[in-house]
């Protein structure tokens, strides 16, 4: 079961399954610490429905297939989960719109600089998908956070899950087959599976994550996702593609040119880290002014 796993990490395409909450999960528990920072009303959501919001927190990556979906219809769309804030009917819905919007906020991160950055730096490799780096990033998260997706089989979603196929109603696949899906292998495998799995996976790979720059992506998501949730419809991060398609792409771009540049050595091997270091300022700037994303092709 556990080689099962790890081969569905490595070869399945980009984005057709979502698996790995954790670090989705990191960052809604970490939220959840800096409580006073919001509104009495927010304060109390979270405070009576923090597994609601946590779950919120990994439920946009239930959809299977959204990257075969136009951007309107995706379901790492800000207006999905404006959505979903507008029709939550009772407080507990409320909150997991909530983990839901942070969701969104994380995937800024991931998406438009953790991504983009990682398949830079491993220009040299074969090709690395997405999904392998997230799933890297959830190798990183401590133990413990894992636990909530136990606790998650014995609660009643149902109300919330009902809220979200309301709001998602265009999908390459019924919700409740990719919930399914979905549920049977990030909730329901055992949490020993999940580790030994991810395990084998970075015992795999020579490439590491720098450890500043993991610390930098985890900061980011957590201030991205607080301040979505302290100014809702005016925070600058809503100018951001939480699906980051293209930072990626634009990445790839990059990633291609230098490796036919290194072949031809047009660069030496000690180099390596300066052009690391410049892409990855260049990313990260645009976070803040997603409009700068095509001098990043255009200077490189």
């Amino acid at each position: 079961m556990v080689i099962i796993f790890s081969l569905i990490f490595l070869i399945l395409p980009e984005q057709v399954f979502a698996f790995g909450p954790a670090f989705h999960l990191k960052i809604g528990y970490e939220i959840l610490n800096y409580l006073t920072l919001f509104s009495p009303l927010t304060q109390q959501l979270l405070a009576e429905y923090p597994l609601d919001f946590l779950y919120g927190n990994i439920s946009p990556d239930i959809i299977i297939g959204k990257s075969f979906l136009p951007y309107h219809k995706h379901c790492h769309n800000w207006n999905i989960a404006k959505d979903l804030i507008d029709f939550a009917s009772s407080s507990s819905q409320k909150a997991f719109a909530y983990g839901y919007l942070t969701h969104l906020a994380s995937d800024v991160i991931a998406h438009n600089y953790f991504v983009p950055v990682q398949t830079i730096s491993t220009f040299k490799s074969r090709t690395l998908t997405h999904l392998y780096w997230e799933t890297r990033l959830d190798n990183k998260v401590e133990r413990e956070i894992w636990y909530f997706t136990e606790k998650f089989k014995s609660c009643d979603f149902s109300k919330n899950e009902y809220l979200m196929e309301r709001v998602l109603s265009y999908n390459l696949f019924p919700f409740v087959v990719s919930k399914q899906i979905y549920k049977g292998y990030v909730l329901f495998s055992s949490l020993e599976q999940w580790n030994k799995a991810l395990n084998m996976i970075k015992n795999f790979s020579k490439y590491s994550i720098e450890p500043d720059f993991l610390e930098d992506v985890k900061k980011l998501s957590l201030d991205f996702s607080i301040q979505v949730l302290l100014r809702k419809d005016d925070a600058h991060i809503l100018s951001n593609d939480p699906t980051g398609k293209r930072s990626i792409s634009i990445a790839q771009m990059i990633r291609k040119n230098l490796k036919q540049k290194f072949k031809l050595n047009y660069f030496r091997t000690d180099e390596e880290n300066i052009l690391y270091e410049h892409f990855k300022n260049k990313f990260r700037k645009a976070l803040f002014n997603p409009k700068d994303l095509p001098a990043i092709i255009s200077e490189e």
